[in-house]
């Protein structure tokens, strides 16, 4: 496989993911702004929070779903067809049983713990319940998707995600009219809505494997020791996303316990606004997984070390073209996109952009971890530090500390879970820690500090309004891409893009 055609592939893809998010983005910041202003900050935040608690169980789910999408690439990295329909339905089997385990929790210890425990007003506590409900059931039918989602990952086929979308889309647009023109408890109506959003997407996607992928015809199969193979790989992984988990939402719960509901939906929407920005590198990063697992699989071990260094440092020059005028902008946008902004959100999303770009230089060297198979030791090391990051929120809660501290702490967490990672692959795959540390953060570094300044200036420069908006984001698209252009790609990549820039000028300038 030549290094041009894995470019084109992974431009081709991420074309297609960038299409698909553009959209989603673009109807998910409108229908957000609605849907608070329907809801109101308190019922926001107890749709925030108990959704994290059906999420809180996620942890099955998440492992199996890489473990999955692991197996269907080795099969594919080796033209086993046959091997494959086999694996993909071994798969269905085994997320239907999953789906049964999750069910179980969710009836008994969840219901439990939001009727016994969750701050919020007694008055609400039936509509909490439909909440919780409407959660478990649209969770539910996302375990039995995981398989038929893998395999569009695995067949690299992302322009599925771009058309389902237009229908998604559609649906939302539905949702908030029907949500604003509905009478009764429009919490109640809200989870409905979004419950039926799911089961519909889920089916679209259903359907266009069934007709594009021959594995995806599911027919019943089992094989014991393929079964034992599988569970024995995500055997770690259930371990990591369970403390993952607790970290994420648990901390969630923590600050419904510690402040109340409109910390939550503050929380909520700092990383709604977060999500958003880092969908464009996770749909770079979507795109390139794959190509990391067959370069593995392939034995094209310098081919997959040279992948990883380059996915890695272009992802966070992606995600700080973007964060760098949220964050320092991000008090005004908003105001401009919400009605009314919750306490503390502001620097909440600085935060979590913050730690997002941590997050993203690192989780190319995840996938690759995956694609080796030995991934016990990074799920120990998973684990212990989420746990340790879930303790030590609780104790700075417990003697005073604001909820701010929460997300610094995060911040450190995942700095420490970077470093874990780069040491890991030293001893998987020969990969320099010296040259990371060259090649990716060094230049994150030096690049996204003289991005900013220019930026930064202008900022502290003009008083808040639509001008500084809009100067601080022309002056930080303009510094980030000189500042990309020549201190964060290496010379083959500069040569790369000048090539491209000169022929593109000429086709321009002969048509």
């Amino acid at each position: 496989m030549s290094e041009h055609a894995d470019t084109k592939r992974l431009m081709r893809n991420t074309l297609m993911l960038y299409f698909r998010m553009l959209l989603s983005t673009c109807i998910g910041l409108y229908t957000s702004r609605i849907v608070l202003e329907a809801l109101g900050i308190d019922d926001f935040g107890i749709y925030n929070v108990v959704g994290g608690i059906v999420t809180l169980l996620a942890f099955l789910n998440t492992s199996m779903s890489r473990g999955t999408e692991r197996f269907l690439l080795v099969e594919l990295g080796k033209k086993d067809f046959e091997e494959l329909k086999k694996t993909f339905a071994l798969t269905v089997t085994i997320h239907c049983g999953l789906a049964l385990v999750i069910l179980i929790f969710a009836e008994t210890l969840g219901l439990w713990f939001i009727n016994a425990h969750l701050n919020v007003p007694a008055e609400r506590i039936c509509a909490v319940n439909w909440v919780y409900q409407c959660s478990v059931f649209s969770f539910i039918v996302g375990v039995l998707q995981v398989p038929y989602m893998a395999s569009i990952v695995a067949r690299e086929r992302m322009s599925i995600y771009a058309y389902v979308s237009l229908g998604e889309a559609a649906l939302k647009l539905l949702l908030v009219f029907l949500l604003t023109h509905l009478g009764g408890d429009k919490l109640i109506i809200y989870a409905l809505l979004c419950a039926g959003t799911s089961f519909s997407v889920a089916m679209t996607y259903r359907f266009f494997c069934r007709i594009l992928f021959e594995e995806c015809r599911f027919r019943f199969y089992f094989d014991a020791k393929k079964a034992r193979e599988i569970v024995s790989f995500t055997g770690w992984s259930l371990v990591s996303h369970f403390t993952g988990a607790l970290s994420g939402q648990g901390t969630n719960i923590l600050l419904n316990q510690f402040f109340g509901p409109a910390v939550n939906a503050a929380r909520g929407i700092a990383f709604q606004v977060s999500g958003t920005i880092q969908n464009f590198v996770s749909n770079f990063q979507t795109a390139a997984g794959p190509q990391i697992v067959k370069t593995h699989v392939a034995g094209e071990i310098a081919q997959e070390r040279a992948l990883i260094l380059k996915t890695c440092r272009l992802s966070f020059f992606l995600l700080m073209i973007f964060a760098i005028p949220v964050i320092l902008e991000c008090g005004f946008i908003l105001k401009i996109w919400l009605v009314s902004v919750p306490a503390q959100t502001e620097i909440f999303l600085q935060i979590i952009i913050i730690q997002g770009l941590v997050t993203t230089s690192a989780l190319p060297m995840f996938q690759a971890l995956m694609a080796t198979g030995n991934i016990r030791a990074h799920q120990i090391g998973f684990a212990a530090l989420h746990a340790l990051y879930f303790a030590g929120s609780y104790a700075a809660l417990c003697f005073g500390a604001t909820a701010t501290s929460v997300f610094l702490l995060g911040v450190i967490m995942e700095a420490l879970m970077m470093c874990w990672r780069v040491l890991l692959l030293k001893k998987q795959i020969q990969f320099s820690v010296r040259i990371y540390f060259r090649q990716v953060v060094v230049p994150a570094g030096v690049v996204f500090i003289l991005a900013g300044t220019l930026p930064l200036f202008i900022h502290l420069s003009l008083g808040e309004g639509w001008l500084r908006l809009l100067a601080v984001g022309i002056s930080s698209l303009v510094c980030c891409a000189i500042s990309i252009f020549f201190f964060g790609v290496t010379l083959s990549e500069r040569k790369f893009l000048l090539e491209k820039s000169v022929l593109k000028f000429r086709n321009l300038w002969r048509a």
